[in-house]
């Protein structure tokens, strides 16, 4: 592998490399070469969700239903409403990422 130096930077040209100061390297014709690689990031969701304030309102009138048919000394009646209950609830989710990891594609040719 060619010695990379940070203050040799190049720019290709069709056939070889010139320095970003306009000079060409005496004999010498530098190519990139490529390659496609897969990089993962697991990304970790934690949600924390929260409950507001919960309001009901009743809608129509209660139904009242006998439950004993028979003579005692107690009777029990049933009553049943329909009620609206609103729940609001706030959604909140934060996401944390964990170690990314490279590989080469297993498919051949650069980019």
């Amino acid at each position: 592998m060619a010695d990379f130096n940070r203050d040799m930077l190049e720019s290709e040209g069709d056939f070889c490399s010139v320095h970003l100061d306009g000079h060409r390297p005496d004999n010498k014709c530098m190519k990139t070469g490529s390659r496609f690689v897969d990089v993962k990031v697991p990304v970790s969701l934690k949600s924390k969700p929260s409950i507001g304030r919960v309001e009901v309102e009743c809608c129509g009138e209660p139904t009242v239903q006998c439950v004993d048919e028979e003579c005692c000394e107690a009777s029990e009646v049933l009553i049943t409403q329909k009620i609206c209950v609103k729940i609001p609830i706030m959604y909140e989710v934060t996401a944390s990422m964990g170690e990314s990891c490279i590989t080469c594609e297993d498919s051949f040719g650069g980019c």
